[in-house]
């Protein structure tokens, strides 16, 4: 009697386990990886989704789990709930990196139970903002002194900065995390600059390296500096001194050159150069040209004086997928 019962218990708790361990109800999405391991997001309001769902009962934030659909099998992923300043909120999960551009598009399943009705799951993530960079804060390493997935660190025009010590991975100074990039300015030196996504034409694998983008959508493109008597400035426009300097290069499907947009930098008063100042962050919104299918972000320190820091890039796609539809399991 005693084994009929524990058996009883067992096949008990495997049926609610694999009744609740998802949740009762589920989205699917799809999204654009990159190359490389992401951190992506989509938006929902689960007041709506109650409603079209015609769901009876208060959805639990807390019961949000996130699964990477592979043919027949899922995957869990890390994932966090962030609430919006006004309605819903936004999802935020891994997404891992895939080479191949013909399997860039990869789907994924939501779930999410009514209130009292789930197993929490044990896989959450820390972090709480969508970033597309390869290297989010320069905090991983490839190896001593050189930051993974930042080819242009140590390659081509960059090599003979990074050789003088013009440019590195600095561990003293950081506006987050443990790491940023040092660029040093030199008097009839070329200028440094920080490659944040690889050109086209890098390859790994046979596959190109660089950041897929939309076209038509959205992008935010941001990133910190802090700066040290900076002066000398190459381009003075209007009185001013354009002493940090970011753009995005757009690319078609081919990887040939289409246009350029300019980020907002830091520009200052000629008259009150040598410039210092402390952390500060500046980003900008722009839409992907209808035929670019591949952008570079880049950061430069166009001047032959002073040393500036760069820290925390981010590109988020601001027009991320909604969660519009819902599924009973």
């Amino acid at each position: 009697m005693r084994i009929l019962l524990i058996l009883l218990f067992l096949i008990f708790n495997f049926f609610c386990f694999n009744t609740y361990s998802e949740g009762s109800y589920y989205s699917e999405v799809e999204i654009l990886s990159q190359t490389w391991d992401t951190i992506q997001k989509v938006y929902v309001d689960f007041e709506y989704l109650t409603t079209v769902g015609d769901i009876k009962g208060e959805i639990d934030e807390n019961s949000i789990k996130v699964y990477q659909i592979e043919g027949e099998k899922k995957i869990e992923v890390l994932s966090n709930f962030v609430k919006s300043e006004k309605e819903g909120g936004y999802i935020i999960f891994e997404v891992k990196g895939e080479k191949d551009p013909d399997k860039a598009i990869k789907k994924f399943h939501i779930y999410f139970d009514l209130k009292g009705k789930w197993i929490e799951s044990k896989k959450k993530l820390e972090i709480k903002e969508a970033n597309l960079v390869p290297n989010i804060g320069f905090e991983e390493e490839e190896k001593e002194g050189i930051p993974a997935r930042t080819p242009y660190f140590y390659t081509g025009s960059i090599k003979e900065l990074f050789d003088e010590g013009r440019i590195s991975l600095d561990k003293q100074v950081y506006y987050k995390g443990k790491k940023s990039i040092k660029l040093i300015a030199e008097k009839d030196k070329p200028t440094p600059s920080i490659v944040i996504t690889p050109y086209t034409g890098y390859k790994r694998e046979g596959f190109s390296y660089s950041l897929r983008v939309q076209p038509g959508k959205k992008y935010k493109f941001g990133y910190w500096t802090k700066g040290e008597k900076c002066g000398s400035p190459v381009y003075k426009p209007g009185g001013n001194a354009v002493i940090v300097l970011s753009w995005i290069n757009w690319y078609d499907k081919e990887g040939n050159y289409l246009s350029r947009n300019e980020i907002k930098g830091i520009r200052y008063s000629l008259s009150e150069l040598p410039y210092t100042w402390d952390w500060v962050y500046n980003e900008s919104i722009h839409i992907v040209p209808s035929n670019a299918y591949y952008g570079v972000f880049m950061v430069s320190f166009p001047c032959y004086e002073g040393i500036v820091w760069v820290d925390e890039p981010i590109i988020d796609l601001v027009d991320c997928p909604t969660l519009t539809e819902v599924y009973k399991k």
